[in-house]
């Protein structure tokens, strides 16, 4: 085995053209001679085992998969069982050691994909990477510390196979990685206590993005008015995005507060007594209403640019059923556009969920005549409305939204009102 390399990982077998063999000298001399930090932010984008893969296709790059600052575990493009992921990030880890190994500044941890859904990620092996990483910053003067960091758990059968955050926060915290984390992205985590983040102290954070992960609050859901408030304590957040996520606390109500807060992405919460959103400087809002969840209370005074998904169609359930539930909506996104009243720019998504033709009382907001003409129009700066379809052609709203979007803007000069088409039921 050649100096450099790991011991396990095989030379792939190649089939190029004759006129572009690798380790040729017209080849070589475009692909071989690429800059250290082109083919480093090539290679961070590739597992491990791909980036070992990569190196041995010049005699150049040899030692480049000790020297990329991304390490990335992935079980996306192969299906194995918890003790084979465990035994290749070790090997991997046992190998790229020495003085031409650089720091890391980027580890993504992904077990999503593990062929037995009732197998998880171990903290302990998480621990030996975390332990890795506090090492090769130490190892040389002026490394660059872990500034990202992704874990995703298998998301299984039950949610008992959810990563414990507190045992993730305490291995973090023990190699001192909370101190220059920049950014963090979990799924299938378990936060078992409002105040998770703020048990960490990430000083630095500010982008944080949470997938099927949970919340709950023993001590919010016992208070009175109880409200649990993860992200309080993350004093440099910036931009949020929550995924299918989920609020097991009964009585408890999820708020999402950032004083430096820019942009913040909402698919699919659920909370059962709803969202509160307080961020004085947000800009950007994105929310998708893929189940019937009220958003108590928008405080955005700074908001520019709002999104929203909204999801219509034919149900299947009995007439007063349907209506009941219509009317429950209409409640709904009328105390949402409410909350967005300081957009210069609104986009409405509409998406059909269920089988049939689009008609014209089904609509979002043309049904809602008597409660838009009952009260003034929120919106003031208002300059754009986007409205965009699953399918042609579409329907234009009736001329009472038209008047709510748009009669309190009076001092704008330009309204515009834009009709797309898009792959709606599809997006994101």
């Amino acid at each position: 085995m050649a100096a450099g390399s790991a011991e396990g990982f095989q030379k792939p077998q190649l089939q190029v053209p004759i006129h572009g063999v690798v380790g040729s000298e017209e080849t070589g001399g475009r692909l071989s001679n690429l800059p250290d930090n082109i083919l480093h932010h090539i290679l961070s984008f590739l597992d491990t085992k791909h980036v070992v893969r990569t190196s041995v296709l010049s005699r150049r790059w040899r030692s480049q998969w000790k020297n990329a600052h991304a390490l990335n575990f992935f079980v996306h493009h192969y299906t194995v069982r918890e003790a084979e992921f465990r035994e290749h990030v070790v090997k991997f880890l046992s190998r790229r050691r020495g003085p031409d190994a650089a720091a890391v500044s980027s580890v993504t941890i992904d077990v999503s994909n593990l062929m037995w859904k009732q197998e998880k990620l171990e903290m302990d092996l998480f621990d030996k990477v975390m332990k890795y990483v506090a090492r090769r910053r130490g190892s040389s003067n002026n490394s660059p510390p872990l500034r990202r960091l992704a874990v995703c758990g298998c998301p299984g059968l039950k949610k008992v196979n959810y990563i414990n955050f507190t045992e993730l926060a305490g291995s973090v915290m023990a190699h001192r990685h909370h101190e220059s984390l920049e950014a963090v992205e979990l799924g299938y985590c378990n936060l078992q206590s409002g105040d998770a983040f703020g048990s960490v102290r990430f000083g630095s954070l500010t982008n944080l993005e949470l997938r099927g992960c949970t919340f709950s609050s023993v001590a919010a859901a016992a208070a009175a008015a109880a409200c649990c408030d993860p992200f309080v304590d993350l004093p440099s957040l910036s931009h949020l995005k929550l995924d299918s996520c989920l609020m097991l606390s009964a009585g408890c109500s999820l708020r999402i507060s950032g004083l430096e807060l820019l942009s913040l992405e909402i698919l699919s919460v659920h909370s059962p007594r709803g969202i509160d959103v307080v961020a004085p400087k947000l800009k950007f809002f994105l929310y998708y209403d893929y189940s019937a969840v009220e958003l108590e209370n928008l405080d955005l005074p700074s908001l520019d640019c709002a999104m929203i998904r909204v999801s219509w169609g034919d149900h299947q359930w009995g007439r007063n059923t349907a209506v009941r539930m219509r009317i429950q909506k209409n409640e709904e996104y009328m105390k949402l556009l409410r909350g967005l009243h300081n957009a210069t720019s609104l986009t409405l998504r509409f998406a059909k969920n269920y089988c049939g033709e689009w008609k014209e009382h089904q609509f979002p907001f043309n049904n809602m005549k008597s409660s838009m003409e009952s009260e003034a129009s929120p919106f003031t700066r208002l300059k754009i409305l986007r409205v965009e379809y699953p399918q042609d052609p579409p329907i234009a709203p009736n001329d009472h939204v038209i008047r709510y979007f748009f009669e309190g803007s009076s001092n704008v000069e330009e309204k515009i009102v834009k009709f797309e088409k898009g792959h709606i039921v599809n997006y994101c």
